[in-house]
């Protein structure tokens, strides 16, 4: 009888090995995933596509967690978006522009920038950084507006004729307490 019952436990042993069973890590988190033409990344799961944009050649999507969705809506212009009016929250912004002659990576930036600094933003830090193998121009900014401070990353680089500007913000949190979910964004973040 015992060796049917110590046979009948390496059996059950087995069969539950080979069915794959897994225990989820807690620290590992669910993430989805965004997919377009020119780009694909993971985000948190806990987070959603606030808006996509698609206007005479300008490609890009708003990904928020729950709290910064509730700034952003279809009517929002493209200016209005890059203009940290998200008072709360967290929010990165995807844009991909064609390169003209006229358009180029420096006009951008300074485009960005003025706008910014139109509505309060200070210039903290610029660098430059490499994303997806790519030499890119990061710059940070900071607001305080009622008492609310803002925290944006600008990282603007040319690729394949087109200008990408991802905008990285945090509002009423710092940008060190949304790091991980940042991380998780680049460190996913594909062109194609």
């Amino acid at each position: 009888m015992r060796e049917k019952s110590l046979g009948l436990i390496i059996l059950l042993v087995m069969v539950v090995l080979a069915s794959g069973c897994t225990i989820q890590n807690p620290d590992e988190e669910k993430t989805n995933y965004y997919n377009s033409s020119s780009v694909f990344f993971n985000y948190p799961d806990t987070w959603e596509i606030a808006r996509s944009i698609e206007v005479a050649g300008v490609e890009g999507v708003i990904v928020t967690d729950p709290t910064a969705g509730k700034y952003i809506n279809e009517s929002s212009t493209l200016e209005e978006l890059e203009s940290l009016n998200i008072t709360e929250g967290t929010a990165f912004i995807y844009i991909t522009i064609p390169k003209t002659s006229e358009l180029n990576l420096n006009s951008t930036v300074t485009d960005v920038q003025q706008r910014l600094a139109q509505k309060g933003a200070k210039v903290t830090r610029k660098r430059t950084t490499n994303v997806s193998g790519v030499v890119a121009n990061e710059t940070s900014l900071t607001r305080t507006s009622e008492g609310i401070i803002s925290e944006a990353r600008i990282i603007a680089f040319e690729r394949n004729d087109n200008i990408y500007t991802l905008i990285l913000i945090t509002a009423g949190n710092s940008y060190e307490s949304q790091k991980k979910n940042f991380d998780l964004i680049f460190s996913s973040l594909q062109f194609t």
